[in-house]
């Protein structure tokens, strides 16, 4: 069986004054219910200098019948001026 899921994040980093737009997918383990990859387009819209943004994410769902998940996520441009974070959800 083949699972997959796809992630989109928008995060605002106040003291810099950017916000970045995170979007991917990824496979997970139907066995452990992990998973984990690069985003595959990052944006930064306000002051976003440094090189070309990009970001990655890695979390698990937990629980039977997948009742609970987490992720936690990173993204930026090389400048320090990115955003990290990490999410809890229920079902």
């Amino acid at each position: 069986m083949s699972c997959s899921l796809n992630i989109d994040v928008v995060e605002t980093n106040t003291s810099a004054g950017n916000a970045f737009q995170m979007n991917g997918s990824s496979g997970f383990s139907s066995i452990n219910g992990r998973f984990s990859a690069a985003f595959s387009t990052v944006t930064c819209s306000g002051p976003c200098t440094g090189g070309a943004p990009s970001g990655s994410f890695g979390g698990f769902f937990a629980g039977t019948s997948a009742e609970g998940a987490g992720v936690a996520f990173s993204a930026g441009n090389g400048s320090g001026n990115g955003v990290t974070g990490v999410a809890a959800f229920k079902r």
